[in-house]
């Protein structure tokens, strides 16, 4: 640009020569002086421009030589290796600009120019335009139709000069139009004829608006220089400036043709008054856009139809220029028709035109009817002289207005005839604000003692104004004069007194040119708007205008009513409107709004974003003793800045109550004089009073709620105080000396909501007053907003207080423990997650046997002594009975203490117990609960479900059980562990996840604080929860940072904080993250750790940050140049190439999507001794290769920052959940750390968080789901099963006699006992199910044959690729399992479940030999099931049990009503599914409608099926106790190798002796008979100890996902395209409306829950939803479709990828990262548009493995040491057999998902291991496959388990790990077990040896000696409660090669040390088995959460590993559980 301008002569300069005339200087820009400016000259020369510009165009073939020598200059020579030689170095430069193949031919051929031009110039030009904002599609559609713009040498110049001098302003959009329009050549001159706008007076600032809306081709390029003068010379006389700066567009017209033709009709019907005329232009330049046909027609018209003159109709038009602009035929001609009909005349109705011109142009059906027919109600006459007068006076209000206004006066006793009397009097009473009259009412009535009669005689009593005139004149002459003055001459008459005070008021008058004053609306947009009340639809909206302009206060809010008043047409109707003026710290306006108006503020050029003002959530001692901020340590940074003093903090929260001990300001010094802040007054608070040297500020701010909610705030309704006062008692403490200022934004509406308005003001007043640190614990939902032109006020508030100088620190949420929860995310932000602390309330639970265990309450009443204990069991259909469910009369409670088991807030369990009569309840849960949500003095003591299974195990075992509460104790320090609080909320940030998320964990967790004195509790403190509690924390500590270092920026004391963090507790032991379910903490639960401040009080090196890094976050996220300077303040150009995020100088690295490597920088700062030395210590997250350059720092008095480099890569090949690792600087004293997170993307097509399994909701069959469809039976008799153990008789016939005789004894008659009897056990053990009363079960129960009596229980059913996945492929090596096993041919597979549909392909016995001989089992026929036809070699058995069903329900089961079949034939496709997994035949081509595509077989493709059938079609399928119980009897008689059974129960309290339940039974007498049984764990996950099915010698199994994927694209109207996971199948949507149906204006988003079906917002459209778990999601997409909705898509938690959808609706499922990035599309474009495409399968990397959601989870309720769940295998979105009608698609195969997909895998392995090796027990192949299992996918990446939030899988969460069948078949040593070691097992539970030989029938003496569960004989070791040491041992037993020795490999668990003895095995031929010993001890103090290790037996050839989980407790705490 300077080489253009160093050729053209300067008309300006004064050594101009003789050629060029001089003409006033203009400065010319170079690289040194990159403003725009231009010096304004009173004279134009004309010539001088036009031959300045003339001599640039002749001279352009010169220039393209200087400017383009190397690139476009015309004949230049240019080398080969400057030009493209090969299409294919052509092709790689446009694909990344989306040009395909064919069109960069096409594109060569318009432009041959292009194949001479070299890549470096092509590739400049279009980094070129990308720093105009013109990218992506823009670009592409630019590049394809002017193809010229990549070589034409004019472009150049044109770039430079917008860039540079324009400063980027021009709109890309508008630059493109240009390009598109106009030929290159010209392009010349454009610069110099853009200063000539200037040199005529635009001003600079006003540019870019001007040429942002004008066409540039036709207003610029195309005209000369001369036209560009003449315009503004015509234009001149009638102020061309501010016409063309209020509508730019006249550039566009001629000059000759348009604008003189249309001025000159003004001109004319003005009598030729030039100055009167520009009033109108200036008014309304858009007068100009209509035609001199159109104004002269409608001047015509008001001449020849109303009878006006010209001079009358020129008044008209200065009134209301939009005149012009109303249409002749539909408004001009009906409305003065009406006028002549009420009897007006030209004269009158000119009168009335001017009083009220809005006549015209208001619409008649919505407006003027209505007020016709008020004004007709109240008495006026139609068509009369009156009517039309008041009809003119109404113009001007709306009708809800006028409407208030007659129903006020109406309750004032005013009649209608009244009202009618004084509009004719007064017709402005119609229009006055009814709040106003209502005032001047009463205070006639009250003050003035009048009568509101008087106001007949003077209705215009109302229109003077209260306090200025009535209230003034009534004191002044009422002592004069005395009362009884009449109204009007209180009033009217002027008096020299009053004329002294009165007030002139310009407010609706203007002056023009010529000194005369002209009545002005204020007009904009082409819209006319006038004075009115704010109408019902306003709501509140912040019109943010980025940093303020002038230091001015009074003149900024000038500025905003100024603007205010142009949208609403009047000052009063900007003063009744705005609700706050921003302007210390930014500027701005809150004020209410309606839609159409928000959306005219946000085009102002001014405005940087409109938002909506939303309620946010507040986010609700020994804790500074705990960060080591003790009052009595002389060393500590508490002492060593004097506690704080003179450091000011700010908080925003509910208030404070002044009068608590902890604001006494004694000791304190005289309040710091920077302090410009006031106390404000209000009610029950005097600010002179309340206020002292501690508390020195007080404020409140409520006009943003109440005009949100619509009226003044309740405090009756709602208990607050209208003054700083604290009603919610939610502030907290801070540094000890440091003064408070509060600023009360938040109030007692919904539990605490603080609106976006009075949050941005409070935050705008801080930065006034001048604190030191803002605290705000205050948060938003999800979803969240981008941090500047988005709707996230408090992030754009914040920045404005961070630049200068302040920190602000805010709560990270209380949405915990899911991911990408966290809020408060903007980068310049401190972001507090929240922490427990080394305190626990410790109350003694003790029991009637004496056993004492301790919970944890806040109980300060006394010791209730031994009272009964009740657990609310109950035994019909639905087990068991929920606390929450009890009734206030319900008896069960009453007197009582009450064992309640919930996974929700205990204080809802309590409240039902306390209101039932209860005296006390014990709560066990996995959550962790604020223990002040109980009452103080009702017992309410927490324990885990661990010690909640214990006391239900005394409850069941005691006949009259007891119990003693004491009350609560604090206990402090040691063993009381840190964990992060469950409902923390989690990273990463949705928005931006470069950014790492909560910064920093400081206690949140009942941190005990002042209490407002109004509670009625005993004490003046309480106890409080929330992440608002540490926020403070923080607060404080930054506090005390501000004190000791002053010249710290916000962004160096953050970095000292997260980089000193403690990342164990302050005792060295680990931090675990309470959680769905628990973990170690990480970088998302905690930051950089837990707060260390004395650390932070000499950090030695920190990551100093500025605005320019601010800016550069922002460049990095895409926002555009205008959005951050505004924001800023100053000008900013963003980097050609975007900026990285990664480089933003943040004390953390968070790479969200490594694919290979990345590099990065970041800069530290010296704050420590001059001189130092650092050295780089680097702990790598797993998989991860982290380089430094350089890796060693040297510091001195000339080097204090330094910049590094950071070269991170990976090896990974699938994409993986986020890892771990650390970068620290140590210089032997301090090690300044920051955590790095690294999640490994190697498939850009599949994105991250979107890689989610998505299944149809009518496929899916889930254990655990709550239903309430099936009702039990009310008769009195229910079934019971009785267990009578082991079997003491071989005849079958002769056990079942002994059956019916033991009934009969207690019915009394053989044929009750036939009646009664359902089923006799006699096969596998002895029993029977039975229809007995509770008295019968009873005496049956007190037999002395009988084991235990049961009522019976509905079980819940618990659904390709996998087999392959698992190494088991029909192509793979002939040498795999299923080889070597010949399939698995002649195995037994029986499988417990729904049925089967027989006609199946899977189902086919071709190929297979025949039936094994011993099998004993038959095929039973029933409906629609013949068991001749339906049966095969393949199917070989099939039974169906219905008796306990059906007793159950008291009828036979209706088949028509649950659509099933009564024989083995599947309804459900449950059964069908599994049974295919486990055993099924191969069906080649197999899919789901093309997904999924491949053959589909079982595990043991040759094994043989014998279906059980138990389970029925009720509420998603149930099955019966008693008919589980048959069929276990059953297929142990017929002869089964191997039991899958994939149900579970609702209750998972059941032990194994004193609540055993059918399949526990079931399966012992199995596993006795050498059957191995495998079940599912559960579908309850991801909670902790949800396993079911946990006996040990049962093999449980998890469910993991496999590496199938189903990415469905999701374009945007952007051409960008993102993945999601989905099933969506057909042709895509085409492109469509995509909206996100948010209010904004609600507590929360209402997202897509609020859509109703006649919802027309949604129709025809894709939603974007935001949900956090399965419920939302499923009723989310049901709401969208309702609405007639085109598709939706889901964005939830990244943690949870198994929630389903509904079947048959486009619903694609995004993480909430993905979910932000598409709501930032729609929220940046005008009319968002978005396709859905089919899903595609993809199969194999980078899909990684995961352990799915819903898979229960360890440890065991019952039995903690034993280790549950064993295995995980395939078990989601598994692709199986179903009956036809499944999915009403006649498709054969279906994908279900479920720990039932994952049993019949393991079934299925279980079957070959069996063909492998038949004399192998049960043990042995459980054994076998837990000791293989892969603990790392079968590639070697890393697992993790799904969960709120996810994390690296655990053996909790799939026991040895993922099924490895390969490995499995040649295990080396398998840990054997046999009944023996069960029965070992039950006598170390304390189980006696009458119930134990009951239970087995085998005589057995339990040791006298405790005997250790710890010994049982486990592939595992557990140990749940390690204090101190323990030892235990395990044989192995050699299965493998004769001769082996095996060495010991031991991965330790964290805090512990283990030691193996003999540590190598040696066997031989006489040595197989041998016995080791294995001690463990901790090294650990505090209680904490299980860890992790290994113990592996090696020997060359086998890993037999054992997984280790060991939990230390120090002291048996319900504080410390999992």
């Amino acid at each position: 640009m300077a080489a253009l301008l160093s050729l053209l002569p300067n008309p300006f300069s004064s050594s101009s020569s003789s050629s060029s005339p001089s003409l006033p200087s203009v400065p010319i820009n170079t690289p040194a002086t990159p403003q725009f400016s231009v010096a304004l000259s009173a004279t134009s020369h004309l010539h001088n421009w036009v031959s300045v510009i003339n001599a640039s165009i002749t001279r352009t073939s010169q220039l393209k030589t200087l400017l383009l020598p190397k690139c476009f200059a015309i004949n230049s020579t240019i080398s080969s290796s400057d030009v493209f030689n090969d299409t294919g170095s052509l092709f790689s430069l446009f694909q990344g600009l989306g040009v395909d193949e064919r069109e960069v031919e096409l594109l060569l051929n318009k432009n041959p120019a292009l194949r001479l031009a070299s890549f470096d110039c092509v590739h400049e030009r279009v980094c070129s335009l990308e720093s105009l904002g013109i990218n992506g599609v823009a670009l592409y559609s630019l590049i394809t139709k002017c193809p010229d713009v990549l070589t034409a040498p004019e472009i150049d110049p044109l770039i430079s000069f917008i860039r540079d001098d324009l400063e980027g302003k021009i709109e890309p959009a508008q630059i493109c139009r240009l390009l598109k329009a106009a030929e290159p050549r010209f392009l010349v001159g454009f610069d110099g004829k853009v200063r000539l706008l200037v040199h005529h007076g635009i001003p600079q600032e006003r540019i870019a608006h001007v040429l942002n809306n004008v066409n540039l081709t036709r207003a610029i390029c195309l005209k000369s220089a001369e036209e560009i003068e003449k315009t503004f010379t015509f234009l001149s006389r009638f102020g061309a400036v501010d016409i063309i700066i209020k509508r730019p567009a006249i550039l566009n017209y001629d000059l000759e043709s348009q604008l003189i033709p249309r001025v000159r009709v003004l001109v004319e019907l003005s009598g030729g008054d030039d100055a009167a005329t520009g009033v109108v232009l200036r008014k309304l330049p858009a007068i100009l856009r209509y035609s001199e046909e159109h104004l002269g027609g409608h001047v015509e018209f008001l001449r020849s139809f109303a009878g006006l003159s010209d001079q009358e109709i020129f008044k008209i038009v200065c009134v209301f220029p939009n005149v012009f602009s109303a249409s002749k035929e539909r408004k001009l001609n009906p409305r003065i028709d009406f006028l002549k009909q009420c009897g007006l005349n030209s004269y009158d109705i000119f009168r009335f035109l001017i009083k009220a011109p809005l006549f015209l142009g208001l619409s008649f059906e919505e407006n003027l009817v209505h007020k016709l027919s008020l004004l007709v109600k109240i008495g006026y006459q139609y068509r009369t002289r009156e009517l039309a007068i008041a009809m003119g006076a109404v113009t001007r209000t709306s009708c809800e207005n006028l409407q208030k206004v007659i129903g006020l006066f109406l309750s004032y006793g005013l009649s209608c005839e009244d009202i009618v009397a004084m509009s004719n009097k007064h017709p402005q009473i119609l229009q006055y604000n009814p709040t106003s009259l209502k005032e001047k009412i009463e205070y006639l009535i009250e003050d003035m003692g009048r009568e509101v009669d008087e106001l007949l005689a003077f209705p215009a009593f109302l229109g003077y104004k209260l306090d200025d005139r009535i209230k003034h004149r009534y004191e002044v002459k009422k002592k004069i004069i005395g009362e009884g003055m009449s109204l009007n001459k209180l009033l009217s008459v002027s008096t020299e007194r009053f004329s002294r005070r009165k007030k002139k008021d310009p407010a609706h008058t203007t002056e023009n040119p010529s000194g005369s004053k002209v009545s002005v609306l204020l007009i904009l947009h082409d819209q006319v708007f006038f004075p009115a009340a704010v109408d019902a639809k306003s709501n509140v909206y912040i019109v943010y205008m980025g940093e303020r302009q002038h230091g001015n206060l009074d003149l900024i809010t000038d500025g905003h009513h100024r603007m205010l008043s142009e949208v609403l047409g009047s000052d009063e109707a900007s003063v009744e409107s705005m609700v706050y003026s921003y302007k210390h710290g930014f500027s701005g306006f809150a004020a209410k709004l309606t839609e159409a108006q928000a959306q005219m503020f946000a085009e102002l050029p001014d405005v940087v974003q409109v938002i909506p003002n939303r309620l946010h959530k507040l986010q609700t001692t020994r804790s500074w003793d705990y960060l080591g901020l003790p009052l009595d340590s002389p060393t500590s940074l508490l002492h060593e800045t004097k506690m704080g003093d003179g450091t000011i903090i700010g908080l925003l929260d509910t208030g404070i109550w002044p009068e608590s001990e902890v604001f006494s300001e004694k000791g304190l010094g005289p309040i710091p004089s920077r302090w410009n802040g006031v106390c404000e007054s209000g009610e029950l608070f005097h600010g002179a009073k309340a206020c002292n040297r501690k508390l020195i500020g007080a404020r409140y701010l409520i006009k943003g709620l109440e005009a949100e909610i619509g009226q003044p705030f309740n405090t009756t309704e709602n208990p607050d105080y209208l003054s700083p006062r604290d009603w919610l008692g939610h502030v907290r403490g801070g540094a000890p000396r440091a003064r408070l200022a509060m600023y009360k934004v938040c109030w007692n509406l919904y539990g605490g909501v603080c609106a976006d308005a009075d949050i941005f003001k409070g935050i705008d007043e801080a930065i006034h007053d001048g604190v030191d640190v803002l605290s705000l614990s205050i948060s938003s939902d999800i979803p969240l907003f981008s941090h500047v032109d988005q709707h996230d006020g408090i992030s754009i508030a914040s920045f404005h207080a961070v630049v200068r100088g302040i920190p602000v620190v805010s709560a990270a949420g209380n949405s915990g423990p899911s991911a990408e929860t966290v809020s408060n995310t903007a980068p310049w932000i401190i972001t507090v997650a929240a922490s427990t602390m080394d305190r626990l309330f410790a109350t003694h639970i003790t029991l009637g046997n004496n056993q004492t265990i301790t919970g944890e309450a806040v109980y300060l009443g006394k010791d209730t002594g031994f009272t009964n204990l009740a657990y609310p069991e109950v035994s019909d259909l639905l087990a068991p009975r929920y606390c929450e469910s009890l009734l206030p009369n319900d008896t069960f409670a009453a007197g009582n203490v009450v064992l309640c088991f919930t996974s929700d807030s205990s204080h809802i369990a309590a409240e039902s117990v306390k209101k039932a009569g209860g005296l006390g309840v014990i709560v066990a849960s996995n959550v962790k609960n604020d223990l002040s949500s109980c009452s103080q003095n009702f017992p309410c003591i927490q324990v885990s479900n661990e010690i909640g299974a214990r006391i239900l195990d005394y409850i069941r075992s005691t006949r009259h059980p007891q119990v003693r509460l004491s009350p609560s104790r604090t206990h402090l320090g040691n063993p009381v562990p840190t964990k992060v609080a469950s409902f923390s909320s989690r990273g990463p940030s949705s928005i931006a996840p470069a950014i790492l998320k909560p910064d920093i964990a400081g206690p949140g967790f009942q941190i005990l604080g002042a209490e407002p004195s109004f509670v009625p509790t005993s004490t003046k403190y309480y106890l409080m929860s929330g992440t608002s509690m540490a926020t403070p924390h923080v607060s404080g500590a930054v506090a005390l940072l501000r004190a000791l270092n002053r010249e710290w920026s916000p962004a160096a004391i953050k970095s000292a904080i997260v980089t000193t963090a403690w990342t164990t507790d302050p005792s060295g032991e680990p931090v675990f993250a309470e959680g769905q379910p628990m973990k170690l903490a990480d970088p998302f639960d905690f930051g950089g750790g837990i707060l260390n401040p004395n650390g932070a009080g000499n950090p030695g090196l920190v990551y100093d940050m500025g605005k320019d890094d601010c800016i550069l976050y922002l460049c990095a996220m895409g926002y555009n140049n205008s959005a951050i300077a505004k924001v800023t303040g100053r000008p900013t150009s963003c980097p050609c190439n975007r900026p990285s995020i990664l480089d933003v100088n943040l004390p953390s690295i968070t790479i969200p999507n490594l694919q290979y490597s990345v590099s990065l920088t970041r800069s530290v700062t010296n704050v420590g001794a001059v001189d130092s030395e650092y050295n780089a210590v680097i702990d790598p997250p797993p998989g991860v290769t982290i380089k430094l350059e350089p890796d060693r720092l040297v510091f001195n008095s000339k080097i204090r920052t330094i910049t590094f480099r950071v070269m991170v890569s990976s090896a990974r090949r699938v994409s993986t959940g986020f890892s771990f690792g650390s970068l620290a600087w140590s210089d032997g004293e301090h090690a300044v750390r920051i955590p790095i997170s690294v999640r490994t993307h190697t498939m850009s097509s599949l994105h991250h968080g979107s890689l989610m399994l998505i299944f149809l909701a009518s496929s899916i069959l889930i254990l655990n789901e709550k239903v309430s469809s099936v009702s039990p039976a009310q008769a009195k008799s229910k079934v019971h099963i009785v267990y009578l153990g082991k079997r003491q008789h071989h005849d079958p016939e002769f056990i079942t006699n002994t059956h019916h005789e033991m009934l009969t004894t207690v019915l009394g008659s053989k044929e009750a006992s036939v009646d009664s009897m359902l089923y006799s056990y006699r096969h596998g053990f002895s029993g029977f199910a039975a229809k007995l009363t509770e008295a019968q079960a009873q005496a049956v129960s007190e037999l002395p044959d009988v084991v235990q009596v049961m009522p019976s229980r509905l079980h819940k059913l618990k659904t390709t690729r996998s087999w392959d996945y698992l190494g088991l492929s029909s192509s793979h090596s002939s040498t795999n399992l299923l080889h070597e096993t010949n399939m698995g041919d002649g195995i037994i597979i029986g499988l417990l479940d729904s049925g089967i549909w027989p006609e199946s392909k899977v189902f086919s016995d071709k190929g297979l030999g025949p039936i094994p001989s011993r099998w004993k089992g038959g095929c039973s026929s029933g409906q629609s099931f013949n068991a001749t036809k339906h049966c095969n070699r393949k199917l070989i058995g099939a039974r169906y049990f219905l008796k306990g069903l059906e007793a159950e329900i008291g009828e036979p089961l209706n088949t028509t009503k649950y659509l099933e079949y009564l024989s083995p034939r599947d309804a459900l496709g449950h059964g069908t599914h599994t049974s295919s997994i486990a055993g099924g035949s191969p069906v080649v081509n197999a899919s789901y409608y093309g997904l999924g595509f491949g053959t589909v077989r079982g595990g043991a493709p040759g094994a043989r099926l014998a279906m059980y059938k138990a389970c029925w079609n009720l509420g998603g399928g149930f099955c019966s106790d008693a008919d589980i119980l048959k069929a276990f009897d059953k297929a142990i008689h017929d002869g089964v190798d191997v039991l899958s059974v994939s149900l579970g129960s609702d209750d998972i309290l059941f032990t194994e002796i004193i609540k055993p339940d059918s399949i526990l039974i079931g399966s012992f007498h199995a596993v006795a008979q050498g059957i191995s049984v495998v079940c599912a764990a559960g579908n309850g996950g991801p909670s902790a100890q949800t396993v079911e099915n946990t006996a040990p010698w049962i093999l449980t199994v998890a469910a993991s996902s496999i590496d199938r994927s189903f990415p469905t694209p999701i374009t945007l109207g952007n051409n960008r395209t993102v993945m999601g996971q989905a099933m969506l199948i057909g042709n895509h949507t085409g492109f469509a409306s995509l909206v996100y149906p948010d209010d904004p204006h609600l507590q929360s988003p209402s997202n897509c829950l609020s859509i109703s079906p006649n919802d027309t917002s949604v129709a025809g459209k894709v939603a974007l939803c935001f949900t956090s778990g399965t419920v939302e999601t499923e009723f989310s997409a049901s709401f969208v479709k309702a609405a007639l909705g085109l598709g939706v898509i889901i964005a939830e938690n990244s943690g949870n990828t198994q929630a389903s959808c509904i079947s048959d609706f486009p619903c694609i499922k995004v993480s909430y990262e993905t979910g932000s990035q598409i709501l930032h599309y729609i929220s940046s474009t005008r009319h968002p548009h978005v396709r859905l495409s089919p899903s595609k399968t993809h199969v194999g990397k980078p899909v990684p493995t995961n352990v799915a959601y819903f898979s229960s989870r360890g440890p065991s309720f019952p039995s903690p040491a034993v280790l549950k769940p064993d295995i995980a295998g395939p078990g989601a979105q598994i692709l199986g057999a179903v009956p036809p009608s499944d999915l009403k698609k006649n498709t054969e195969f279906a994908f279900h998902s479920g720990t039932s997909m994952a049993t019949p895998h393991i079934a299925g392995i279980v079957a070959l291991l069996k063909s492998l090796h038949p004399h192998w027990s049960p043990a042995a192949i459980k054994s076998a496959i837990v000791t293989t299992g892969w603990t790392t996918d079968p590639s070697g990446e890393p697992i993790f388990a799904e969960g709120d939030p996810t994390k690296l899988a655990d053996p909790f969460d799939f026991g040895g790990g993922i099924v490895n069948p390969n490995r499995a078949a040649d295990p080396g040593l398998v840990y054997d077990m046999g009944t023996a070691d069960y029965i070992h097992y039950l006598c170390t539970l304390g189980y006696n040896n009458s119930a134990i030989f009951q239970f087995t029938e085998q005589s057995i003496r339990c040791p006298t000696r405790e005997h250790s569960i710890l010994d049982l004989n486990l592939p595992s070791i557990t140990i749940p409660s390690l204090q101190n040491s323990t030892s235990l041992t395990r044989n192995v037993t050699n299965v493998g090669a004769v001769n082996s020795t095996y060495k010991a490999s031991i991965i330790s668990p964290a805090g512990t040390t283990i030691t193996v003895k003999p540590d190598t095995l040696i066997f031989d031929s006489t040595i197989k088995t041998v016995t080791f010993s294995v001690t463990v001890s901790s090294i650990q103090q505090v209680n904490t959460g299980y860890s992790f290790g290994s113990l592996t037996w090696i020997d060359g050839v086998h890993a037999v590993r054992s997984p280790i989980s060991v939990r230390t407790m120090i002291k048996e705490s319900y504080a410390n559980d999992s």
